[in-house]
């Protein structure tokens, strides 16, 4: 039997009733990850119980490629808890997490493998160099990094989203064992140096966000209610 000694990465998606984005992003993913042989690499797609016709694309698209796996939440666990319990059902030495609606530019995963092969072994991050957003989100937005790194005891990279590439050796995070974690928070806590990488947050391709006001305040609430003294 051949042993393939590649080093394994895991690219980790969220969905949530995105049927118009789904099979275009895993195409678009394998094709770039089809240019580094060097690499194996697997896809895992995390559904919050959509409501569209996204599961059936995902069961699909499992089963016609053996490196796709897919977890079916029995209900919108949320990208704050659905993300730090993927981490623990990847095999990679190494997890890139893209978001579903083509704003994280998925060309740039050469580019963090290139850090990652480079010695950047912990966290390499996707900052925002340019984002093709306006009116109140944008405004919030840069409002929430200004207050945040004003208050916080640990500093947290402005501008980052939680797209990027973790090293394996970030996995033991889970270990802290907070029931709403604050993944970026808990990772400057324990300080691990990351690497800046800017990119352009274009649009998203189809559909619309699912993300309502509450929605948009989760992860900023729990960022500065967990990570400063101030509140």
């Amino acid at each position: 039997m051949t042993i393939d000694n590649r080093k394994l990465i895991s690219i980790v998606t969220l969905y949530y009733n995105e049927e118009g984005n789904a099979e275009a992003l895993s195409r678009a993913v394998q094709a770039v990850l089809d240019t580094l042989p060097e690499y194996r690499y697997e896809l895992t797609f995390v559904d919050n119980s959509s409501r569209d016709g996204t599961r059936s694309i995902l069961r699909r698209l499992r089963s016609e490629d053996p490196r796709i796996k897919a977890i079916f939440n029995p209900s919108n666990f949320g990208t704050i808890r659905s993300g730090i319990h993927v981490l623990g059902q990847s095999r990679g030495g190494a997890v890139i997490g893209l978001a579903c609606d083509f704003q994280d530019p998925q060309e740039m995963i050469s580019t963090l493998l290139e850090h990652w092969k480079e010695g950047c072994l912990v966290v390499v991050l996707g900052v925002k160099a340019s984002v093709e957003e306006r009116g109140l989100r944008r405004w919030a937005r840069d409002n929430y990094y200004a207050i945040r790194t004003s208050i916080a005891d640990a500093l947290v990279v402005p501008q980052s989203t939680g797209f990027g590439l973790f090293d394996r050796s970030v996995e033991d995070i889970r270990r802290i064992g907070d029931p709403h974690p604050f993944i970026r928070g808990m990772l400057a806590e324990i300080d691990y140096p990351p690497k800046v990488v800017p990119n352009h947050k274009p649009l998203r391709r189809s559909g619309r966000s699912s993300y309502n006001l509450v929605s948009c305040l989760d992860q900023p609430l729990v960022g500065i209610a967990a990570h400063s003294r101030v509140p």
